[in-house]
């Protein structure tokens, strides 16, 4: 085991390609499919569709992910699914990070892992994830501390300006800070760049659809409560942001001296 060890660390392009189709495979199993299935029985897959609070519109999205088996099973079964995508990026990364330490061997294999989230190969290249789940298993493994605080400060913002969005999808940004200016770590900023690139492109229906009914006359009218109940996360932490960020508390104020 050590020779192979050593020999791999000796060719790196060959571990980088070993690292690449590992991370692609194991990526490209979907969890949300076997959850689903073993709930409900069933391989017919339905489509996730939802009506836009405030509109007429319904959204509709291919995507397997922890969220559509949360959408479509439940919550909890959601929640298992999410626990899956992390854990089979995040130990394949630090097994391969223990193995090589000194090499960025587990960084290709978390980037290719999270690719195949996205982009199954099984499934012809349809129907994954947006990669929100495996991305955190890997950081956890790349570098723990960095995604706690960059989450703290991500929940800051979130209070400061009033909303549950900025809450939730900030820090994959500001973790790019805490990888260039703390760690000086360039090629986990590589990392965290190239995943938000695909995050945010699994994205793209979701803002067109935001942006087009913003658009329109009137505009979009959604609370902090209606998101955070699409999104799961209860109306409670909705009713929380908007009550009690710095943003909603002068909004209280302001009433108040109506």
């Amino acid at each position: 085991m050590k020779d192979l060890i050593f020999f791999l660390g000796q060719n790196a392009w060959l571990t980088a390609i070993i690292s690449s189709l590992t991370g692609y495979l194991l990526g490209s199993f979907s969890n949300a499919r076997l959850i689903y299935r073993i709930v409900k029985k069933t391989t017919e897959y339905e489509m996730f569709r939802e009506k836009v609070v405030g509109t007429d519109q319904i959204y509709e999205s291919d995507l397997k992910s922890a969220s559509w088996v949360g959408k479509t099973v439940g919550k909890k079964y959601g929640c298992l699914t999410s626990i899956l995508d992390m854990i089979k990026v995040g130990v394949p990364t630090l097994a391969v990070k223990l193995l090589f330490p000194d090499q960025p061997f587990y960084l290709i294999l978390a980037f290719f892992g999270v690719l195949g989230h996205n982009f199954p190969v099984y499934y012809r290249f349809k129907g994954g994830g947006r990669g929100e789940s495996p991305m955190i298993g890997a950081l956890l493994v790349i570098d723990w501390p960095g995604f706690i605080i960059s989450n703290l400060a991500s929940t800051v913002v979130g209070f400061i300006v009033g909303s549950v969005l900025v809450l939730q999808l900030s820090w994959k940004l500001l973790i790019i800070f805490w990888f260039w200016f703390v760690r000086h770590d360039y090629q986990a900023i590589i990392f965290i760049i190239v995943t938000n690139i695909l995050f945010f492109y699994s994205l793209r229906k979701e803002i067109k659809l935001i942006w087009d009914l913003k658009s329109k006359k009137g505009g979009l009218k959604m609370s902090e409560e209606d998101y955070t109940e699409g999104a799961m996360m209860g109306r409670k932490m909705g009713r929380i942001i908007e009550n009690y960020s710095v943003v909603g508390i002068i909004k209280r104020l302001r009433r108040k001296n109506t």
